[in-house]
């Protein structure tokens, strides 16, 4: 459940349903312009900021200007899940992200390198998304208080280690008719 759809108490369980989908339509203007219920620094921010990016002054409650750069994603564990407090066992485990876009710079490339990568999107400066983000910015997130001073979560170690990417295509409606079709017999 993300902390935005319920900030200041814990949110109510869900029902089975939910947990299988879990509520995901909710916006950051104009409660939290300035990330101080969900920082801007967060993972689920950065990775679908919805409509809390300022592209040169036009900032859009209704997110249409970051919609060009959506994805379609999907994260899959794989392996034995690893017990609290347990030593890393070697076993092979992680998890595996698949998306689906139409515009692979547009899209999944903007979200990773400009967005996830580059704190300068949400004014951050070298803070990167501190999940996945590469380990040449800061390490650190910074957290806003209202009325006070920033709070600042210390640099940790890499958490993502990417072991392997592929982009893979996929034919459009014109060629899968002319696929059906026998045009390549």
């Amino acid at each position: 459940m993300p902390l935005e759809l319920s900030p200041y108490r814990a949110p109510k369980p869900l029902s089975e349903e939910e947990a299988d989908d879990p509520p995901n339509d909710f916006r950051y203007l104009p409660q939290d312009q300035h990330g101080y219920l969900c920082p801007l620094g967060a993972h689920i921010r950065g990775a679908n900021p919805r409509d809390a990016l300022d592209f040169g002054g036009a900032v859009r409650a209704s997110g249409k200007l970051t919609a060009r750069h959506r994805i379609i994603r999907r994260g899959m564990p794989y392996g034995d899940e690893l017990p609290p407090n347990a030593e890393d066992d070697g076993a092979d485990r992680g998890l595996l992200f698949v998306c689906f876009n139409a515009d692979i710079a547009r899209q999944f490339e903007t979200v990773q390198a400009q967005w996830c990568n580059d704190g300068d999107a949400f004014g951050l400066g070298d803070d990167r998304d501190y999940v996945l983000g590469d380990t040449g910015g800061t390490g650190k997130m910074t957290i806003p208080v209202r009325g006070g001073p920033p709070l600042y979560i210390d640099a940790q170690p890499k958490i993502v280690q990417t072991r392997g990417a592929e982009y893979l295509f996929a034919p459009g409606i014109p060629a899968l008719r002319l696929l059906a079709a026998g045009a390549f017999d």
